[in-house]
């Protein structure tokens, strides 16, 4: 509310200052009002400007506040959402894109906010009045004035869809180099060991050459559009100049009349002009807008308060006859049928592309089965609160991901309440205690992005220190020795066994021979459970599992 009286001051205050510089001509420069009269107007004019100025700084003050608020509030918002999203969303967009949501759209939605809606309804009530002065000073003239505005409305509503389509390339091409740039920082390394920089160095090239002609033909149109639209302004100051001289010369017009008309077309014409730059700043925010709605609007599957309930996890899964694709008329598991008992370990086996990735994405709950279902403890999985469930859920994988931050700070991340003595407990049971306290800083040392600043195996300790951490009740392991050195992986080994024990899990291995202490071994192939059994059981049974095992100890 604050912000709209703020607009209307500053467009009385626009508006008195020309009938006060008619006064001054006619009155004083004209009439011969004296020098007292002269100060009295030009006092009035002087603290006409000042008000204009304070009325201005506070209007854009406020403008800011709201501006930047909005702008914090659906920047929280996409944050939220993003993390609500599943998955399969994340993975179907582009990084650049999702982040120029965040940052970029909301950015041009804070500077509509400072820089045309603190001045849009000021100027529609100046324009109005402006109009309405015009016409009670001289009518005819007044007319003329207005014939040029016709051209000018017909110009900008016509290219309204030229505009709005090169502002959406624009938008296109910057997430494209805003991608291109991301996956090269991320994949430096990968880069930086093929010797690629070049060939990167010219991918990037074309993309942000692309992007800079597609500013470049933008900023080629407004550079023509907008002369135009001046010139065709111009004309019509032209003709009140021409024809207001004339009416001056026959004295129908007071040259302060004149002079105040000029005025009244001269500010007409500004905020025509302003105007006219409307739909380059409302394609922005309507672009803006829809992309961030684009993302606000996805369908989230949310928790029902009357269906979903808290359990305690025992550790029972049922695979009742699931099946699953990430397109649903190519599945990747098709009938999968198994009970898994409390505190048994099962280790997933089978060639790449089997499906035991997928397995285990579901049982992390990244995606629902599409047939079937998935009961824990006798429980459908899509009727237990996502946050028990996970709360209880102990994840290692392969690519061990740390975040920037400290070590500590890396460890606490899965229960953000725990004391430092649970802390240490944990990374004690997950062999890191030690190689932790040799370092600089212990606990404190910070770790760079996805901990860069560790070896492997020290990363993966620290994430197994995170799994325990919260005493999971089912655990998943993916790969959590591959790639490591004997040493590594023997600490691993003996940390993972702690983690394991009286825990269901679920572990899948590259090297078979890690898995040889699974209570039972399910092997995947052809998108189903070909076999299951122990490691004695399958190898007696010489089918997919023992070729697999042999091929591997004979290697």
């Amino acid at each position: 509310m604050g912000i709209f009286v703020l607009m209307v001051l500053a467009a009385v205050t626009t508006l008195l200052n020309p009938e006060i510089q008619k006064h001054l001509i006619n009155d004083v420069l004209k009439g011969g009002g004296g020098m007292r009269k002269a100060l009295v107007f030009l006092m009035f004019m002087f603290s006409l400007s000042v008000g204009i100025v304070v009325v201005n700084i506070l209007k854009s003050n406020a403008s800011t506040r709201l501006g930047a608020k909005i702008s914090a509030d659906l920047r929280l918002e996409l944050f939220k959402k993003y993390q609500e999203l599943p998955i399969s969303f994340i993975n179907d967009r582009r990084p650049g894109e999702l982040l120029n949501r965040i940052t970029q759209d909301t950015l041009y939605i804070r500077q509509f906010m400072e820089d045309v809606f603190c001045n849009l309804f000021a100027v529609l009530f100046i324009f109005i009045w402006d109009v309405l002065f015009m016409m009670l000073i001289n009518l005819k003239l007044a007319m003329l004035t207005f014939v040029s505005v016709p051209f000018v409305v017909f110009m900008i509503l016509g290219f309204r869809k030229t505009v709005y389509r090169i502002f959406h390339m624009q938008f296109r091409k910057n997430d494209e180099v805003s991608s291109s740039l991301q996956d090269v920082i991320s994949g430096m390394r990968v880069v930086k060991t093929y010797g690629k920089e070049k060939d990167e160095s010219e991918r990037f090239k074309v993309l942000s050459g692309e992007f800079a002609e597609t500013q470049r033909r933008n900023e080629t149109f407004w550079a023509v559009f907008q002369p135009i639209i001046s010139f065709l302004m111009g004309m019509g100051v032209v003709t009140v100049v021409y024809f207001g001289g004339l009416y001056v010369f026959d004295g129908s017009m007071s040259p302060g009349e004149l002079y105040q008309f000029i005025t009244y077309t001269l500010l007409l014409f500004q905020y025509i002009e302003w105007m006219s730059r409307m739909p380059r700043e409302l394609t922005q925010l309507i672009s803006s807008i829809e992309r961030i709605d684009d993302i606000l609007r996805q369908k989230v599957d949310k928790e029902d308060e009357g269906l979903v309930h808290d359990i305690k996890i025992k550790g029972e899964i049922t695979f009742d006859h699931a099946t699953f694709g990430y397109k649903s008329y190519q599945p990747v598991l098709e009938d999968i049928n198994v009970t898994v008992k409390p505190g048994e370990m099962i280790g997933i086996v089978g060639a790449s592309g089997t499906g035991k990735s997928t397995l285990i994405n579901l049982l992390m709950r990244l995606y629902e089965v599409d047939d079937g279902r998935l009961l824990i403890d006798g429980t459908d999985i899509k009727e237990i609160s996502l946050r028990s469930y996970r709360s209880q859920l102990g994840v290692v994988l392969q690519e061990t991901f740390l975040f920037s931050g400290t070590i500590i700070d890396n460890i606490r991340f899965s229960k953000p309440d725990a004391t430092y003595e649970e802390i240490i407990r944990a990374a004690k049971m997950a062999n890191a205690h030690e190689f932790i306290c040799n370092l600089k800083d212990g606990y404190n040392t910070y770790v760079g992005e996805r901990g860069s600043s560790l070896s492997g195996g020290e990363r993966q300790r620290i994430a197994i220190a995170r799994a325990i951490l919260t005493d999971p009740r089912l655990l998943i392991l993916d790969e959590a020795t591959s790639s490591l050195d004997t040493e590594s992986e023997f600490m691993i080994q003996k940390a993972l066994e702690r983690l394991t024990e009286g825990k269901t899990t679920f572990a899948i291995a590259h090297r078979l021979s890690t898995l040889q202490k699974a209570d039972r071994l399910m092997v995947i192939d052809g998108h189903k459970i070909a076999e299951i059994g122990t490691h004695e059981e399958l190898l007696a049974l010489k089918g997919i599992y023992y070729k697999l095992y042999t091929a591997q100890i004979t290697a």
